[in-house]
């Protein structure tokens, strides 16, 4: 093992594996190139570093797990969980009128249980995305006293898509993927000018943000126009038309106010 992680004789020092943290290794792996491919041409050259490098990739991406979910339990620490209430409470009061005019979902089923129970529920499903015991309980006890019907929640979701909807205890929990670049676009970049008065930086943040927003819009109409003719397209078609007409009602209440 000395010889493999190059151990020097007075054992304070490694020099193979202290190389390896000089590497940049998804550099390395550009052009598509495998994990497996550079290990061979590592042994080709008969470089000492071969049999590390998979483990050090290992270690990599594992660190940068650990600090995206360390960054989630404790983002919104100092001064309580960070919240949308306003947002929140007006999309809570759009789909009250939605259900008075008989539009239901499937989470309205679960809003006659105890409170507790659904308080419950909704902590544990923000545990599972990632949220400190503490924070999710206080965050669970919040959206159920208050009567919210929705709650926000981030995690590091192994999924290409940009947030997960699940329905807890009679709420609807919305889950950012902050390893989705649309959440460093967009969410990330409006929470981090919320808290500075530098009005440059809050001008350059917008025109990411608006960039963000284009790029989203023509990722959908991209994916739209990649159906083919048929049922399929006009389900697609009827979507976002029906998500348009929701979307109206939660955004009109702007010009209620």
């Amino acid at each position: 093992m000395d010889d493999l992680f190059g151990v020097t004789n007075n054992k304070q020092f490694a020099r193979n594996f202290a190389e390896l943290a000089k590497l940049n290794i998804e550099e390395l792996l550009k052009g598509g190139k495998t994990i497996t491919q550079l290990k061979q041409e590592l042994a080709e050259e008969n470089d000492p570093r071969e049999p590390l490098i998979e483990l050090a990739q290992r270690i990599q991406n594992q660190l940068g797990y650990l600090r995206r979910a360390l960054g989630v339990q404790t983002r919104g620490v100092r001064g309580g969980p960070r919240r949308h209430d306003e947002a929140e409470k007006r999309a809570t009061e759009a789909t009250r009128e939605r259900q008075q005019e008989g539009h239901h979902g499937t989470s309205d089923r679960e809003e006659g249980k105890p409170a507790p129970e659904r308080q419950t529920q909704i902590e544990q499903t923000l545990v599972e995305a990632g949220l400190s015991e503490g924070t999710a309980k206080e965050l669970a006890a919040k959206t159920v006293d208050e009567g919210l019907k929705y709650t926000f929640a981030e995690a590091d979701i192994e999924s290409p898509a940009f947030f997960s909807v699940k329905p807890r205890g009679g709420a609807i929990i919305i889950t950012l993927n902050t390893n989705h670049p649309a959440y460093s676009n967009l969410v990330a970049v409006l929470e981090k000018q919320t808290e500075t008065d530098d009005i440059t930086a809050c001008r350059e943040s917008l025109k990411t943000t608006l960039e963000g927003l284009k790029l989203l819009l023509m990722a959908w109409a991209r994916y739209e126009d990649e159906q083919p003719d048929g049922p399929r397209r006009s389900r697609v078609q009827e979507s976002r038309t029906d998500w348009g007409i929701i979307a109206r009602r939660f955004l009109e209440r702007d010009e209620k106010s």
